[in-house]
């Protein structure tokens, strides 16, 4: 803020509180469309506070009896686009209270409240008013995941709205409120950034919905602290009119603790006091960006809550902090999403720039799950034979690659070429933990499907990708998943790299690939980490903390499953043993109530595991409770059992199997990385960078080249195949250096 528009509205707060009031009511009137009727400000505010309250009701009788360890419908559709019944009902009602609210944007809002009449105690309509802004940045995902650009921004627009609104209101708390909503906007447009669901239209349009923002900077506040100040003054000089031994009821109706000295004194000075408090407080809101500012308003309340103001004035005044940590963070949030959305207006980043890859991959796997056993066998087949399968094979797999193209293939490619990944699981549920994860019914399908597209014949859009394109994509996915740190991500990662490396020997056993063709695949391959490329060895002590956090009911209270130190002296495949036991039942690829994602050639992961021996192991869980139970003392049934050895191991009185072999499967990652280099070496990966060498020097390399490449068509393999790597080698170790 310059100093001369400091300037400015400090003069404004200091302006005559007449003045100050008229224009404010001035402001509030002109809020809705021209022309409203006073009649039809009142019907819309009237509305408006109905449909908050309906949504309030709405959640709270939607998800009122979930457990604490269930899944939140809401964060689970937010996740997995994939609505259960009680979310689609909910879904059909919010959608329709909010078009309902949406229709009230322009029929004008007012709710002045008259300093005149004294200070308002509860202002009930404000819950339901933050209510209604939360369900709605849930149908702005909602929007966002079905597609449809302009329900979103129709959202977004109302959610503003109840900014605007809650900001015209005078009173303090309706500025807390105002930049609550405000907040949520935020949060809401931040998620639409994650998924890549803002593109230069978007962003333009959500800058200018935002523009009427910049009339209410401080979201009311300090014009509420104006307003705040005179009816302090009304209620103290009403207080002071009251005979002294009826004072008490007068405070009790303004919520202030009693007993606090009512006497004339103290009226009076909270009275006079009231000004001077308010003045401070508004000053402060003015210069918020000052350095100083926060320590002034520290040493502000810090005045108040010793009684400097008065005992009557400490109980009323609103404290600063509370406005001015909100302003703060307010600001910097709208400022910060403002040079990314400016960014992505005029073309600066993609979409996918500030987009979080976990979304894409989330759809995507869900997608792959849901096709029919009869597609997956055909893709599977048709890219697996190549031109050797059967006409009718291909064609099926052809048309059921492109009928999921929007929901599987491109979902993919713009996850990979995501900065990041973090798939939307809830770690605190159960449902968020075990050998299983959401992520991993489906993800491995969807790959092959990306995969299969290059290798299937059949007609193919023109921006489809080609195969070295969807390989590397791919890889790319697979380093994501590593990201993870989970086991079954770290699965599914070492599946994916699996699958990218088959369709990379298909395709260089038909082309041949040049270092430039080559550099999309290397520049994949290198960026998994040489030490840990799926991300087993990072798992283990995220899975152990994970497996640390489990407990048992036992009555009221709550009793830990395992030691974590002594987890973490566990070998790989003993954990693994643990989470095969608290993987959730919809998870567990074993079971009567075994997922329908598990069914189908391209998403089936159950040749993963020894299915025996996760049956075993998810059966271990009631042995597991007795000993836990046990170590802590507690009684089951009729019996006090006496507490077990504290030392004992973890896997003591189970039954352990290897449901997968994790330290198996580690090793083997060396192994894979190791064939990903072979088909794809570091060298290719500079392929793409500009030439800097000129003259003989690079003629000579030139030469070089095209006889190193002749050498490979020629020779067979051993040493020959070597020695031509390795020449390659040589000669762009030497480009490197020069």
């Amino acid at each position: 803020m310059t100093q001369a528009a400091r300037g400015s509205r400090v003069a404004f707060l200091r302006a005559p509180f007449a003045a100050i009031a008229a224009a404010f009511v001035g402001v509030i009137a002109c809020a809705g469309a021209s022309g409203a009727t006073p009649q039809r400000v009142a019907d819309a505010v009237a509305s408006i506070d109905r449909i908050g309250e309906e949504f309030r009701v709405l959640d709270a009788r939607a998800f009122a009896d979930l457990t604490v360890d269930a899944d939140d419908p809401q964060s689970a559709y937010l996740a997995t686009g994939s609505p259960d019944e009680r979310m689609e009902q909910w879904l059909l009602t919010a959608r329709r209270l909010a078009a309902e609210l949406a229709r009230l944007r322009d029929a004008g809002y007012s709710r002045h409240i008259d300093p005149e009449e004294g200070v308002v105690v509860g202002q009930i309509h404000l819950a339901p008013m933050r209510a209604a802004a939360h369900s709605l940045a849930v149908l702005v995902q909602d929007a966002a995941i079905r597609g449809d650009r302009d329900a979103l921004l129709a959202l977004l627009e109302t959610q503003l709205m109840l900014v605007r609104n809650a900001a015209s209101e005078s009173t303090l708390a309706s500025s807390l409120a105002a930049i609550a909503i405000a907040e949520t906007h935020v949060r809401a447009v931040s998620e639409l950034l994650e998924r890549g669901a803002i593109d230069a239209d978007a962003a333009t349009a959500i800058l200018a919905l935002r523009k009427p923002l910049e009339r209410i900077p401080d979201y009311g506040a300090a014009t509420a602290a104006e307003l705040e100040t005179r009816a302090i003054e009304v209620e103290m000089d009403r207080l002071f009119r009251t005979p002294l031994d009826e004072r008490a009821a007068v405070v009790a109706g303004l919520r202030i603790p009693v007993p606090v000295r009512l006497d004339d004194h103290a009226v009076l000075t909270a009275r006079h006091a009231s000004g001077l408090y308010l003045a401070s407080f508004a000053e402060l809101v003015a210069a918020r960006d000052s350095r100083e500012t926060r320590a002034k308003a520290v040493d502000l309340e810090g005045r108040l809550s010793m009684g400097e103001f008065g005992e009557i004035l400490k109980a009323l005044a609103p404290p600063a902090l509370p406005i001015l940590d909100g302003l703060h963070r307010i600001d910097a949030q709208i400022a910060a999403q403002a040079e990314t959305l400016a960014d992505l207006a005029d073309g600066s980043i993609p979409p996918t720039a500030r987009a979080d890859a976990g979304h894409f991959y989330m759809r995507a796997a869900q997608a792959a799950a849901r096709m029919s056993a009869r597609d997956q066998e055909a893709i599977l087949e048709a890219a697996t034979l190549g031109t050797r399968a059967p006409a009718a094979t291909t064609a099926i797999a052809r048309q059921a690659i492109e009928s999921v193209r929007d929901e599987v293939i491109a979902p993919l490619l713009a996850g990979s070429a995501c900065n990041r990944c973090t798939l939307p699981e809830r770690p605190e549920s159960a449902a968020g933990g075990g050998l299983v994860r959401a992520a991993t019914l489906g993800i491995n399908g969807a790959v092959r499907v990306l995969i299969a597209d290059a290798l299937v014949g059949g007609e193919r859009p023109a921006n489809a990708p080609a195969a070295v394109e969807a390989i590397s994509a791919a890889l790319r996915i697979a380093g994501h998943l590593a990201s993870e740190e989970t086991y079954a991500h770290a699965l599914a990662a070492q599946q994916a790299a699996r699958d990218a490396q088959a369709a990379l020997e298909h395709i260089t056993q038909e082309t041949r690939l040049d270092a430039r063709t080559r550099a999309p695949l290397a520049a994949a391959v290198a960026a998994l980490d040489p030490a840990d490329p799926f991300g087993f060895d990072a798992a283990f002590a995220h899975e152990c903390i994970w497996l640390g956090s489990r407990t048992f009911p036992a009555g009221s209270a709550a009793v830990a499953a395992f030691d974590l130190r002594r987890l973490e002296s566990l070998e790989p495949n003993e954990v693994a043993y643990l989470l095969a036991m608290f993987t959730p039942e919809a998870f567990a690829p074993v079971g009567a109530r075994r997922s329908p994602a598990f069914a189908g050639a391209l998403v089936d992961i159950r040749p993963w595991f020894d299915l025996d021996a996760f049956a075993r192991a998810v059966n271990g869980q009631d042995a597991l409770r007795t000993r836990a139970l046990r170590e802590a003392g507690k009684r089951i049934g009729d019996d006090t059992l006496p507490p077990a050895d504290r030392d004992a191991s973890p896997l003591a009185w189970l039954d352990v199997t290897v449901p997968v072999d994790i330290e198996l499967r580690t090793r083997e990652a060396s192994a894979n990385l190791a064939a990903l280099r072979r088909l794809a070496p570091a060298n290719a990966a500079n392929a793409l960078a500009p030439s800097r060498r000129h003259g003989p020097l690079a003629a000579f390399e030139a030469l070089m080249s095209s006889a190193i490449e002749r050498l490979r068509e020629q020779m067979g393999a051993g040493s020959r195949e070597a020695f031509a790597d390795g020449a390659a080698d040589w000669l762009d170790d030497r480009a490197t250096e020069r």
